[in-house]
């Protein structure tokens, strides 16, 4: 793709005349219209004060000295976002995809946050950046791109948060808020959403009171969409599209003054085609569409021995026959970026059999259910406890066409099954005149998966993956003195004990000529242990030179737990593992409102020394010569970079956003074999992000108002994959959304017609290189859509 400098310059024009003269704010900050529900045509804009929890307790966004990102209900709704992944687009230095590389899934979450995230959604790995969901912790990528149902607030806290929050925050974490029952009467709300590639949406609420202690609430979706991505393989199905339910039910009980109880459950279905992978390159000269082609160089070596020759044109290079030949494997199955030639589901019947309790059908996709209870129980005037208990489950099935073409080349078929139990007990409270915040604590996390990853090359059958147990326990502390009323000090540490346990489940299948007998195990059958004990403390200096002027400086440090290798050929008599992975970060930064709370502007500079880094490397099996690929801690890096957030409203009903983001990050020492060079890009870390919005409000007859919004965001070159391969790495991309709100005078109708990607802009947003498959393949943004959607509430 091809970026225009006049793009990046009109953008940069719009984030400096929103900053000149005046100083910006966050993004997320809304109208009080719409976050008071009062009379649009008479309230006017102010910048919205945004109650964040990041520190374990309720306190204002501009009092907390931690760089967030935060959008509350009405941010949510004025840029049309459907998911989480979709903020993507409006926070600086974050990088969330929908869709993982070698993913089957659109449900497979890569959340990068200041350089730091995990690409491999594989049960055996762990995310770099943490999701919780009402203080729950999502602990898998897979399902981790979560519908935006009754969402209050989301917070995207910004460098490693291991002391609150704990392992796999060494990037940072999301924290959604769900929206609790209130007891202010009967209230809900009903959406219906239509628009391109046959989209139709649907979103119910209602809030329910059912006595002066007791509400509850319900939420539910369905969202369709036909895929993205047309499949030119007669009877083959269009990639890329959506078909999921999800419900939630909360209660609210007060069950005394100082007790409240609250009970959540939560369910979703996806039952889609696969994501919308497609054919970007083909080497026909690599080992497995060799073998697909024909190649039989030297029967007495087994490595060569495929047995079969649908072709000569195939492994006859300079005929060009062999470009339009439907039994050759090679570039002719490239089909550009929304098209694709791909089988849905396996032919062979052995892999049916592979399958655990689940036959091959079409009826593919995701399932997961959780519930939590959270006790609150206030003792006295200045001590509250808090218990989280929760559960959580998800499972999925799932196959994908690797080399995009009617022959079998590389195909999988994942089965996909996963359970947690966490469970926190929050202790806080202040004494000292109440100049000391504190808050001491425990948390107890296990979890059990299978994951079964069937591999189908030319020439060869074979499971991968296996099975998972962790089990995680932590203390954990924060206090927060105030030195005088400006300046305070907080102090915080949290020791963990991990173990997390893998038992391959790997073994050759069926040989199809390349000559390793079936019941050859791929890696032995045996539980091998990772222990990790790590303290991350935390250092906070906080300073307010005014009311609305802060200036902080912090210390912080966070691990992501050790990973195994489930992905192994050829065979070993070892089980590949790495070391947790750790960060320490420094960071100092700005929180200011300025013009009587009509302007925000926010900033942070940091540095981060990544140590340990879980990367491939190209290893030989031990006892032969064969190379393969394996994770080892084999890399460090340094990421140093800044941000700048504003909301700023000039005017009545003039609304004003940006975000700039800055990242330098470099590898500064590799060991042997990593299959990267120091001038590597990072994977998902652009060197610069920026994001811009302007929304006017105009009054017009009996109350109602119609209110356009543009945002548009920039995006610095990005590599889709840790290897840089060239086509894989996406030049610059500037993005342009706009839409068009009418609302009534009493904020109880509101429709809304949107364009997303107005340029049509098409760019990589994942992608793989599987060099002994011979396939290059990615997965490309949604192209230009459009949609209208009515809203109703009570």
């Amino acid at each position: 793709m091809r970026h225009t400098s006049g793009s990046l310059f009109s953008a940069t024009i719009i984030l400096a005349s929103v900053m000149g003269g005046t100083t910006p704010a966050l993004a997320g900050a809304e109208p009080q219209a719409e976050a008071s529900q009062a009379p649009a045509a008479t309230t006017a804009y102010a910048v919205e004060d945004i109650i964040v929890t990041a520190r374990k307790r309720a306190e204002n966004l501009q009092d907390t000295p931690i760089a967030i990102t935060a959008f509350s209900a009405a941010g949510i709704e004025a840029r049309g976002l459907t998911n989480i992944a979709e903020i993507n687009s409006f926070a600086p230095n974050l990088t969330f995809r929908n869709t993982a590389a070698f993913a089957a899934t659109s449900s497979a979450s890569s959340i990068y946050i200041r350089g730091i995230g995990q690409q491999d959604w594989a049960l055996a790995t762990d995310p770099g950046v943490g999701v919780y969901v009402d203080g729950v912790y999502v602990a898998r990528s897979i399902g981790g791109v979560l519908d935006m149902l009754d969402v209050e607030r989301i917070e995207v806290l910004k460098g490693p948060q291991g002391t609150l929050f704990g392992r796999n925050t060494i990037g940072g974490a999301i924290s959604i808020t769900t929206r609790k029952p209130s007891f202010d009467g009967v209230s809900g709300s009903g959406e219906i959403t239509i628009g391109r590639y046959s989209r139709a949406d649907f979103r119910l609420s209602l809030n329910l009171p059912l006595s002066d202690t007791l509400a509850v609430n319900f939420a539910g979706s369905r969202r369709s969409r036909d895929g993205y991505v047309k499949n030119l393989l007669p009877g083959g199905p269009d990639l890329g599209d959506e078909g999921s339910w999800a419900g939630r039910a909360s209660l609210l009980w007060k069950a005394s003054p100082d007790l409240d109880v609250y009970l959540a459950v939560d369910g979703s279905r996806d039952r889609t085609n696969p994501a919308a992978n497609v054919l970007i390159d083909a080497n026909e000269n690599a080992i497995f569409p060799l073998i697909a082609n024909g190649l039989e160089l030297d029967p007495a070596n087994p490595v060569n021995r495929y047995g079969k020759n649908p072709s000569a044109n195939c492994l006859n290079q300079g005929s060009p026959a062999r470009l339009s030949d439907p039994t050759c494997f090679n570039a002719q199955w490239i089909a550009g970026p929304y098209r694709t030639y791909s089988q849905h589901l396996s032919t062979n019947p052995l892999v049916n059999a592979l399958i655990p309790g689940h036959p091959l059908s079409p009826d593919t996709g995701t399932s997961a259910f959780g519930a939590s209870l959270d006790l609150n129980w206030q003792v006295g005037d200045s001590v509250s406890i808090r218990s989280i208990s929760a559960y959580r489950k998800i499972s999925g099935f799932w196959s994908r066409d690797s080399d995009h073409s009617p022959l079998t080349v590389l195909q999988t078929t994942d089965y996909y099954k996963q359970d947690q139990f966490s469970q926190e007990i929050q202790v806080q409270g202040k004494t000292a005149d109440s100049r000391l915040a504190w808050l001491v604590g425990g948390y107890y996390f296990e979890e059990r998966g299978t994951h079964i990853d069937i591999i189908e090359l030319a020439g060869a059958v074979f499971n991968s993956g296996g099975l998972v147990k962790s089990h995680n326990k932590a203390l954990f502390g924060q206090f927060t003195y105030d030195i005088t009323d400006q300046l305070s000090v907080t102090l915080g540490g949290r020791y963990t004990d991990e173990t997390k346990k893998f038992n391959p489940k790997s073994a050759v299948a069926q040989d199809n000529g390349l000559g390793i007998p079936a019941g050859v195990p791929v890696l032995p059958d045996r539980w091998e242990a990772i222990r990790a004990r790590e303290t991350t403390p935390y250092v906070n200096l906080a300073y307010k030179w005014t009311p609305d002027v802060m200036t902080y400086a912090s210390y912080s440090k966070g691990f992501k737990s050790g990973t195994f290798t489930q992905r192994v050929f050829p065979p070993r008599p070892d089980i590949p593992s790495a070391r947790p992975e750790k960060v320490d970060a420094y960071e100092v930064g700005f929180k200011s409102s300025w013009a009587d709370n009509h302007v925000r502007l926010n900033g942070a500079l940091f540095w981060t020394d990544y140590k340990d880094m879980q990367v491939n490397v190209s290893e030989a099996t031990p006892g032969t010569t064969e190379i393969g690929t394996i994770t080892r801690n084999a890399a460090k890096a340094r990421i140093r970079g800044g941000e700048l957030e504003l909301h700023a409203v000039p005017a009545d009903n003039l609304v004003l956003e940006g975000g700039l983001g800055y990242l330098d990050a470099r590898y500064r020492s590799l060991e042997p074999g990593a299959q990267l060079t120091l001038n590597d890009r990072l994977v998902n870390t652009p060197k610069w992000s920026l994001n811009a919005a302007i929304a006017y409000s105009i009054a017009v007859s009996d109350g109602w108002m119609v209110t356009p919004r543009v945002d548009y965001a920039y995006t610095s070159t990005i590599a889709n994959d840790a290897a840089n391969t060239p086509l894989l790495v996406q030049k610059p991309v500037s993005l342009l959304n706009a839409a068009l709100r009418l609302t009534d005078a009493d904020a109880l109708w509101a429709v809304t017609a949107m364009v997303k990607n107005i340029t049509n802009r098409s760019y990589l947003v994942a992608g793989v290189n599987d060099q002994n498959a011979g396939v290059i393949e990615g997965v490309f943004s949604h192209p230009r859509e459009w949609s209208l959607s009515v809203r109703r509430t009570f």
